[in-house]
């Protein structure tokens, strides 16, 4: 898996393998395809957000809950909210960011038919890679790791996922995990 290492970001093919091998329904699009997004063709989907042309990105997800209690969890490793990313990721021939349609069509969509949305509120990547959080630029290729996990723990509360990840794993644990998992060599219990 990319060369067991941190430095490169997991890819589409990855996460894909990762979550195949939980047996975990799920869907990966890119920003632009992010009017499919139906909780009744699926209840797990993995957003890559980049630029035109870019491989250079950022992993997010929504999930939703068929519990009963209708909730759809928006989760992003920082913890931004849907459509605030943009602004902090990397971005060197400086594209305009697309328009915001998670935040102002889709999520609007979804709650006229009855999901109620609930953003991560902790910013698990950054307190594992501990930047310095005065530049909020997405670094420290985690992004992956922490959607393909949140999916894995999706009965977590976001604070149950929260502590767990960041008061026992470290960034190179996490991606230990993620390996053996991706191998087929360890499954989650």
């Amino acid at each position: 898996m990319r060369g067991g290492s941190l430095q490169v970001a997991m890819d589409n093919f990855e996460i894909d393998k990762v979550l195949k091998n939980e047996n975990i329904s799920h869907r990966i699009i890119t920003y632009d395809q992010i009017n499919q997004i139906d909780p009744l063709i699926c209840p797990n989907w993995i957003i890559f957000l980049s630029y035109p042309g870019s491989r250079i990105g950022h992993w997010t997800c929504l999930l939703f809950y068929r519990d009963g209690s209708r909730k759809m969890l928006f989760f992003d490793p920082y913890a931004f909210g849907p459509d605030e990313e943009w602004k902090y990721l990397d971005n060197p021939l400086h594209y305009k960011a697309p328009p915001p349609v998670l935040s102002t069509v889709v999520l609007p969509r979804l709650k006229r038919r009855g999901w109620i949305l609930e953003v991560n509120p902790y910013d698990i990547q950054g307190a594992l890679t501990l930047d310095d959080r005065a530049e909020r630029f997405i670094s420290r290729n985690l992004c992956g790791e922490l959607v393909s996990l949140r999916i894995i723990c999706k009965k977590m509360s976001s604070r149950e996922f929260y502590e767990y990840i960041v008061n026992d794993f470290t960034p190179e644990r996490i991606y230990e995990i993620i390996k053996y998992i991706h191998d087929g060599e360890f499954t989650t219990p």
